[in-house]
């Protein structure tokens, strides 16, 4: 149940960011359009693949009941997405503001599927993390502070390799 809990909030998340990221694809206009509107695209599709996967685990190996309704997207821990944005800088900075809360989020569930010694959970997270933080990260290297801030997550203790005298 704890990994349920864990995992169904970042279905959301991933839900939330993947349909914010598709939004900017369409809306997106200005003299950065070209360079933007793949990248937009590229993480949403990202997203997309692994919200299904992440899903799917909460389901077929966990047992649990997987959430995704649009009512239930509503309440993610994201901030909402302004609708009203037409530039694609603007779209960028909107994009890269919820792809860093999001990694952070992403974080936060690695440490605690270490605590709780989740391997398979931790293994689903770590390439999310790393499938969204590539594309991301190129949306986020057109703003002036360029940074996305996704260092590499820590293996759980099941899967390091013991020390050797």
């Amino acid at each position: 149940a704890a990994i349920v809990d864990l995992m169904n909030p970042l279905v959301l998340d991933t839900l939330a960011l993947r349909d914010a990221a598709k939004l900017a694809h369409w809306a997106a206009r200005g003299p950065h359009f070209v360079a933007l509107h793949g990248l937009f695209d590229d993480l949403a599709g990202a997203l997309a693949s692994h919200a299904d996967e992440l899903a799917e685990y909460v389901a077929l190996q966990l047992g649990g009941r997987p959430v995704g309704s649009a009512e239930q997207v509503a309440g993610n821990r994201l901030d909402a997405y302004p609708v009203d944005l037409s530039d694609g800088m603007e779209h960028c900075e909107a994009i890269c503001a919820r792809a860093r809360a999001f990694l952070a989020f992403v974080e936060d569930g690695l440490a605690r599927c270490n605590e709780l010694g989740a391997s398979d959970a931790f293994r689903l997270l770590d390439e999310l993390k790393s499938d969204v933080a590539k594309p991301a990260g190129m949306l986020c290297a057109h703003l002036p502070d360029g940074a996305l801030d996704s260092g590499p997550a820590s293996e759980p203790a099941s899967h390091r390799p013991s020390a050797r005298p």
